[in-house]
């Protein structure tokens, strides 16, 4: 394997080639970045109606996605974005689906910084601005401990933070 590339899109491309294990590699790439695609407009129209959306609305979200001239051109370029969308709103939407969800979506949404690095900081950033609006810092403090948000947010770091290590690792050995 690759240590200077991040796991999660090699990951996904190796199961495509696993359905497909005589198909050209870059014809498995583009239908494999289509099928994430689909799967992040269903993402999407889950979390619109985890988030109270009415369906209709939720449908055409999803829809907007999937038939995004953009997402398509960037799927059928074999970009990992598509991926990161993909893991990043599945991760939102099942945080969305009510507390006992949480720590699971947190490690799911943690898997986004293992598709695009630069994410690592984003679970940083929603945690610093949840705790200086005060209106956030409320409804955070009454919804949920800080113990629980604080793991939460562990968790979610916790992904990058071991392929970090094993990287750190390989390197130095």
């Amino acid at each position: 394997p690759a240590y200077d590339r991040m796991p999660v899109w090699p990951l996904i491309l190796a199961i495509g080639m696993r359905i497909a294990p005589n198909a050209i590699d870059e014809v498995v790439s583009r239908l494999t970045n289509v099928a994430c695609l689909a799967l992040a407009g269903i993402a999407i129209g889950a979390l619109c109606r985890r988030l109270g959306v009415r369906p209709v609305f939720c449908l055409i979200s999803g829809l907007y996605v999937m038939l995004s001239p953009i997402l398509i051109s960037l799927a059928l370029n074999g970009m990992s974005e598509i991926s990161f969308i993909l893991i990043v709103n599945a991760g939102l939407a099942l945080a969305f689906s009510g507390p006992r969800y949480l720590y699971p979506a947190a490690v799911l949404i943690g898997l986004g910084s293992l598709v695009r690095p630069n994410f690592v900081i984003v679970p940083l950033l929603f945690a610093t601005l949840a705790f200086l609006l005060p209106s956030a810092r409320r409804a955070l403090i009454s919804r949920a401990t800080v113990k629980r948000a604080a793991l939460a947010l562990c968790l979610t770091l916790l992904p990058a933070g071991i392929w970090i290590d094993r990287k750190s690792t390989r390197l130095n050995s």
